[in-house]
């Protein structure tokens, strides 16, 4: 498949709940790793509809995502449950890429992806 940070980030930006705050996303590989935080006393319900929310993302494995650690931190006066989701990427095909690239805005890619199965490249 064809990764695209600006794909992922426009996929996540159209997937995070409003209560979720990313504080990292990395990847590493087929890997997909986000850090965030939600306040509390909603935030594992933000936190699972955020995993359910990639588990039906064409860039994301269908059933990879995870919650692989939740901590509480209290401050002055917020209480928020900090997460580490993990999950790993999909290879979508490349007329998948490009029906999701276009929904997404992301005509730069669109075209290259295009061009590349044009040429007979990828399939």
């Amino acid at each position: 498949g064809t990764k695209s940070g600006s794909a992922l980030l426009l996929e996540l930006r159209e997937k995070l709940p409003t209560t979720i705050q990313l504080v990292s996303i990395k990847s590493n590989g087929n890997d997909l790793i986000l850090q965030g935080k939600s306040k509390q006393p909603s935030a594992l319900s933000s936190i699972n509809s955020l995993k359910i929310q990639l588990a039906n993302s064409f860039l994301i494995e269908n059933k990879s995502p995870f919650l692989s650690r939740a901590w509480e931190s209290n401050n002055d006066k917020t209480n928020h449950l900090n997460f580490t989701l993990s999950s790993q990427f999909t290879r979508p095909k490349s007329d998948e890429l490009l029906a999701n690239y276009e929904r997404l805005g992301s005509f730069g890619l669109f075209k290259r992806v295009n061009l590349l199965k044009q040429e007979g490249l990828i399939k």
